[in-house]
């Protein structure tokens, strides 16, 4: 099991499920096919596992009501997070020639700037790990193409006429990443689950007070993308919700 091929064929079995992989690769070794057959025969075997997983409704779900208007809205509130650091760090640069009045009276001072950033970032970072978390959870076993999707907005998408920094969209995707993680496993200690509740919660209640980029009477589809925010919390509420009483009365119904 050397060569170019069979390593190939052993990184395209990793998107089968750990048991049919070890399967898969040892009926493979033991009838001694070459690389690049094997190679195929793993890659068609994917091809399929991944077409019949499409078949499900919450794929689909994840990929065009979650990944894009929730990328294309944690890339704009990116926007507006940098727009805002940017201003207080020109204010504290230029702090000794400013009127301090004038700062008081627009509400611009370094206390309020430093609020400001840090209930902006919080809110950010909150909304790109639970927005994460939702496209994991709904796609289950086929992440690759929502995840991709999501992602590829984060770094490449957004806002084409304004400048985000690299780091920044690094950052989104790294919490993103993070969230999808977990909603790909889910969480068994309480503590996670208990921080990935306070983050939901965090970015329905305190995001609608933090996104100052959206405009006073915002077209319909900026109004559409910006409820992806309590997309999240929404998801929670209904999985503890059908793990709570659902199961109970599938239980119920078949114990009759």
């Amino acid at each position: 099991m050397t060569g170019i091929a069979w390593r190939l064929a052993d990184f395209a079995s990793r998107l089968l499920e750990p048991g049919e992989r070890d399967a898969v690769l040892g009926d493979l070794a033991e009838s001694r096919t070459t690389g690049t057959p094997a190679f195929w025969h793993v890659l068609g075997l994917v091809v399929r596992r991944q077409a019949a997983l499409w078949m499900d409704w919450r794929p689909w779900v994840a990929l065009i009501a979650v990944a894009g208007p929730a990328a294309t809205m944690i890339s704009l509130s990116s926007l507006r997070v940098w727009g805002t650091y940017d201003l207080y760090f020109w204010i504290g640069r230029n702090y000794a020639d400013l009127d301090p009045a004038i700062l008081q009276e627009t509400h611009l001072t370094l206390a309020n700037g430093i609020l400001l950033m840090l209930r902006s970032s919080i809110v950010l970072a909150c909304l790109a790990f639970t927005t994460g978390f939702l496209v994991g959870a709904l796609s289950k076993r086929a992440p690759w193409i929502s995840g991709g999707v999501f992602c590829a907005i984060l770094l490449f998408g957004g806002v084409q006429f304004a400048t985000v920094p690299r780091v920044l969209q690094a950052l989104m995707v790294v919490l993103a990443l993070l969230g999808m993680r977990f909603g790909l496993h889910p969480l068994k200690r309480p503590l996670g689950r208990s921080l990935l509740w306070a983050a939901a919660i965090v970015t329905a209640v305190v995001g609608q007070q933090s996104w100052l980029w959206w405009p006073v009477r915002s077209p319909w589809r900026l109004e559409m993308i910006s409820l992806t925010r309590y997309w999240p919390l929404v998801y929670l509420i209904a999985a503890a919700t059908w793990h709570r009483w659902g199961t109970a009365f599938v239980k119920q119904s078949y114990s009759r």
